[in-house]
């Protein structure tokens, strides 16, 4: 019997399969790398406001001791001009009245990593001449004023005197201080509002997404894959989802008192 053999050429080129294997492949690596990048720079930014949330609270409670265990005023409208290290003089009420520059002796002045995080500090640093008046009025956190510190005049607590926290003796160290805080649409979706409030204040019912006005949640911004930056006054900051923060006890004395979550005041 005759065996027949036959001489194909060899080639060295790529066949379609083979290319398209390969594309593939290139396409998961690249995917993977971009979702690796992604998570890394949202890990992040959570840990840098996480930084920036205890660096707040040192201060808040240096604050305190600093004043005979008095809580420093979230909001103080009998507050004067403030003069910084460097000279420059802000004189602008609205500006003095608001936490930030009242607190910023307790963490040396140094915004940025304490009031100005991630996002939010590039917006508010944009803001040119109009700088100091946009940093308090748009810090990373808001403070909830209404429940912890409170409101002053030139003659004292002006609101909410039954509900709120203003001294160390009081204190409920699950009590929220400082939440990430959005501006919301009315004001350009800055990542910053100076105050939070509680959700006896209003909140809409649904659950906020990445398209949600932080307005309609107290200016409360669930930026962290829905979740918020919280610092509480025993000093403990973590994230803290929708449905934790709608739980009154986390907000206000009587309501932790009460063992109460619905509170309303």
């Amino acid at each position: 019997m005759t065996r027949m053999i036959f001489h194909g050429r060899k080639t060295s080129g790529v066949t379609l399969v083979e290319l398209l294997v390969v594309t593939g492949v290139t396409v998961v690596l690249a995917g993977l790398a971009v979702g690796a990048a992604q998570s890394a720079l949202e890990k992040g930014g959570v840990a840098s406001e996480i930084a920036a949330g205890k660096n707040l609270m040192a201060a808040f409670h240096s604050y305190a001791a600093d004043h005979d265990g008095r809580y420093l005023p979230g909001m103080d409208g009998g507050a004067k001009q403030v003069t910084l290290p460097d000279g420059t003089r802000v004189s602008n009420k609205r500006a003095v009245m608001r936490y930030p520059l009242r607190l910023a002796p307790y963490f040396g002045y140094e915004f940025d990593g304490t009031i100005l995080v991630n996002e939010n500090r590039k917006s508010v640093r944009k803001s040119g001449p109009d700088f100091h008046y946009a940093m308090t009025a748009y810090p990373a956190f808001g403070m909830n004023y209404k429940c912890v510190g409170g409101e002053v005049s030139g003659a004292g607590i002006v609101s909410n005197r039954d509900e709120c926290i203003t001294r160390q003796a009081q204190s409920v160290g699950s009590v929220l201080v400082f939440a990430s805080a959005g501006s919301g649409r009315a004001y350009g979706n800055v990542h910053g509002y100076c105050n939070v409030d509680p959700p006896s204040a209003g909140w809409a019912g649904s659950d906020p997404d990445d398209s949600s006005d932080a307005a309609n949640y107290g200016h409360v911004d669930f930026r962290h894959n829905g979740r918020a930056v919280c610092a509480f006054l025993d000093g403990s900051v973590k994230l803290q989802s929708i449905g934790d923060l709608r739980d009154m006890r986390r907000w206000n004395k009587n309501a932790a008192y009460e063992d109460d979550p619905n509170y309303v005041f």
